[in-house]
């Protein structure tokens, strides 16, 4: 599979429709509303506010609903989106418009008569709201759409003509919650006018803190609460969506993780048992507790999807599905990491000496208990310790832990973003103009390894060709103890051949003492 063709494995942010497809156990929420309409028979109208978050699967509920009514022959349904719709008037006539299609398709008889009243209603609906934008238009033809009867006349013909129909009729209107403050309130009259017509359901689906905020500024105190009490006005039976469950197979847990392994599967990525457990853990602590709806799990995935084939081979793996997992559910942190790549991968000892950076350690705690205040004691402690375990030197401010020429070679042969050699590659996904790819130094290692003809003599004009000799110098320095002694012993004499590619002596020097303990091993030069 080719890096383009890997690249194009996202995960669509689409809502459900069967219960098949439930994979949080909303079936049985979905199931309850369906009864409830059942029972209900031709009774009043009820309207039904089912409240959640913004990617909690509002859509997926409703559209759960709808299609277990249909099937089960329970109720004849119609979505209505609010959404497309600027002005009153026209969310009005095309409210009534697809109300008056969905209920043609059924109706076997009847449907002239029906019709008439609904047209002149609705009409009505459109020219009798005074003050809202765009309303005074549309009264041309008037004396056509009264005739001869009033409003009320005809709301009660339509609602003779809705009480005979054959079976309950359940409206559905969605995305309230993005409208702006004018539609958000246009909809809610469209229901407080409608709202008593006989046999008719309504099930509005939104996030009521937002609906709130937005309808509150018109009524009583012009606060949120004031929204709440008149969402209480119009909702009869207000239902909050049932919370998934983080931990459990139902839950996001396993969802997230089912979500990453097919962005791995997608790219041939299979991760050996320590990095596993390595991303489980950091996962758990730092993730999960960030990790609220669906909606951000695929987010997050997408974000992988984009990312793994850009860098793959390029830089270490797990630390770059943490670290974008840092800028999906952190960015405080993550821009904070971009706009100070000292604080995370330099010392905190002065330069030149061992003795504390006091002001950088001061600037450093300071700028992370900042950041905290916004997060919960779970979250908190889950950043830190994933920001501690991707960048290990920040343990110096918070610690004592001191850092080696060990630790460096380490996380330079382990790809890691705390090495200032891969660091940048992680906020660019590329490697940096200059740099050696680490795919194109692995081919050749591994054909010296495998004592090609010729192979060492002519990896190296190519390799510094395509870099610079410092940095074909300094990867290698960074490999050359996982280099097996025949291998390494072909790269001395290969290097020292072409020793006029190197006039830094200081680092052709130092490789070659690195490379002498393969060169002693080595039994033939004849396949160099």
């Amino acid at each position: 599979m080719s890096k383009q063709d890997q690249s194009q494995h996202f995960s669509a942010d689409r809502p459900i429709e069967l219960e098949k497809q439930d994979e949080f156990q909303r079936a049985d929420f979905a199931k309850r509303i369906v009864r409830l309409i059942e029972h209900r028979g031709k009774a009043d109208c009820l309207v039904i506010g089912v409240y959640g978050s913004w990617g909690e699967g509002k859509t997926s509920v409703i559209r759960m609903i709808d299609s277990m009514l249909v099937s089960a022959e329970i109720a004849t349904t119609y979505r209505f989106n609010p959404w497309t719709f600027k002005e009153e008037s026209a969310l009005l006539r095309e409210f009534f418009f697809g109300l008056s299609k969905a209920l043609d398709e059924k109706l076997l008889t009847g449907w002239d008569e029906f019709a008439k009243h609904l047209k002149r209603y609705s009409g009505l609906l459109s020219i009798g709201l005074p003050g809202v934008k765009g309303v005074e238009a549309t009264v041309e033809g008037l004396g056509d759409v009264i005739g001869d009867v009033g409003n009320e006349e005809l709301k009660k013909r339509l609602g003779e003509c809705l009480q005979k129909y054959e079976r309950p009729i359940v409206v559905f209107l969605d995305d309230i919650d993005r409208l702006s403050k004018d539609e958000v309130h246009a909809v809610f009259r469209l229901v407080k006018l409608t709202g008593d017509l006989p046999n008719v359901t309504y099930v509005l689906c939104f996030d009521d803190d937002m609906v709130a905020a937005a309808i509150g500024e018109r009524f009583g105190q012009g606060d949120v609460q004031a929204g709440r009490d008149f969402l209480e006005k119009v909702i009869q039976v207000p239902l909050r969506l049932p919370r998934i469950p983080v931990r459990g197979d139902s839950g996001l847990q396993m969802y997230t993780l089912g979500q990453i392994q097919s962005v791995l599967n997608s790219c041939g990525i299979e991760l050996s048992d320590g990095q596993v457990h390595e991303f489980r853990q950091r996962f758990d602590e730092a993730i999960l507790p960030k990790l609220l709806t669906p909606r951000e799990a695929l987010r997050y995935a997408n974000a992988l999807s984009f990312t793994i084939p850009m860098l793959q081979g390029e830089v270490n793996m797990v630390d770059l599905m943490l670290f974008e997992a840092l800028r999906i559910f952190y960015p405080d942190y993550h821009k904070f990491i971009s706009e100070e790549r000292d604080m995370f991968i330099g010392s905190f000892d002065k330069p030149f000496s061992k003795e504390r950076n006091t002001e950088k350690i001061d600037r450093f705690k300071l700028k992370m208990k900042e950041l905290a205040r916004a997060l919960t004691p779970d979250q908190a402690k889950g950043v830190e310790g994933l920001i501690e375990h991707l960048f290990p030197r920040t343990n110096e401010a918070t610690g004592y832990s001191q850092f080696s020429m060990i630790s460096w070679k380490g996380w330079l042969r382990d790809q890691r973003i705390a090495s200032p050699e891969y660091f940048q590659r992680y906020l660019s996904y590329s490697v940096i103009k200059g740099q050696l790819h680490d795919t194109q130094l692995a081919v050749h290692l591994e054909a010296i390894g495998k004592e090609l003809p010729g192979s060492a003599d002519k990896a190296i004009p190519h390799l510094v060709e395509i870099s610079l000799p410092k940095e074909f110098l300094r990867k290698l320095m960074g490999q050359v103890d996982y280099i097996t002694p025949t291998a390494a012993g072909l790269l001395a004499v290969a290097i020292a051949r072409n020793g006029a590619l190197f006039p830094e002596e200081q680092s052709f020097m130092n490789l070659a003492l690195t490379l002498h303990r393969g060169w002693r091993q080595m039994p033939s030069l004849s396949c160099c």
